[in-house]
């Protein structure tokens, strides 16, 4: 299947990529490597996610690129889907709302119903940063840095740091060469995990002292 995937790629100049609603670990960071793979093949891409990006995602590079309002008059030879179980997730009727010839659904979730054109859904995979590596070397392209740390990002948050039972030998392989490739394992850590915002600190702050307080009484 990923050659059919990689035909369509090839045989094609503009690509809209886009994702769930809600965003997660998974959702951002493979439609970021994805888009600047395709930006490398020398494609026209424009990234599209409903929804707003966490703020704990925003020091991936480019998450300022990705649109959250699809213009009517849009045109593009291809969208692609990317970790969507339900067409229903990406949000908005994209299919209707822009322009294309062809319709890709790159997923790993047992439950989507190839609502694509062409459709990839390797419910093995991690996460679907795993499928987007396996399509970026098929076309024989290293990962830049910031590829690397999108596709960390992927699988980190999605095997929920190694520990889910999706946490394949094959993601450990992954990790190890998105690190070769640049992705620092501390600083997505920390980004992910150790940087909650002033207003979040402060509402944990109350959540804590009504609940001790309520177990006085």
């Amino acid at each position: 299947m990923i050659n059919e995937i990689k035909k369509v790629i090839s045989e094609n100049k503009s690509f809209i990529v886009t994702t769930h609603n809600s965003p997660d670990g998974d959702a951002i960071g493979s439609l970021l490597a994805f888009g600047e793979f395709l930006k490398a093949l020398g494609k026209k891409v424009e990234l599209f996610c409903v929804d707003q990006v966490p703020y704990f995602l925003n020091f991936l590079s480019n998450t300022s690129s990705i649109w959250h309002k699809l213009d009517i008059n849009m045109e593009f030879d291809v969208i692609v889907s990317l970790d969507c179980a339900e067409y229903h997730r990406i949000g908005v009727d994209i299919k209707h709302s822009v322009k294309h010839r062809i319709f890709l659904n790159i997923d790993h979730h047992a439950s989507n119903n190839n609502f694509g054109d062409v459709n990839l859904i390797d419910t093995a995979a991690s996460c679907v940063g795993e499928i987007v590596l396996d399509i970026i070397d098929s076309f024989k392209i290293e990962p830049t840095k910031t590829m690397a740390e999108a596709l960390y990002v992927s699988v980190l948050t999605d095997t929920g740091s190694f520990k889910y039972g999706s946490t394949s030998v094959k993601a450990f392989k992954m990790a190890s060469r998105l690190v070769e490739y640049g992705a620092e394992p501390w600083t997505i850590s920390s980004n992910l995990y150790e940087n909650s915002p002033l207003p979040k600190l402060t509402l944990l702050r109350e959540v804590c002292r009504r609940k001790w307080s309520f177990c006085f009484y």
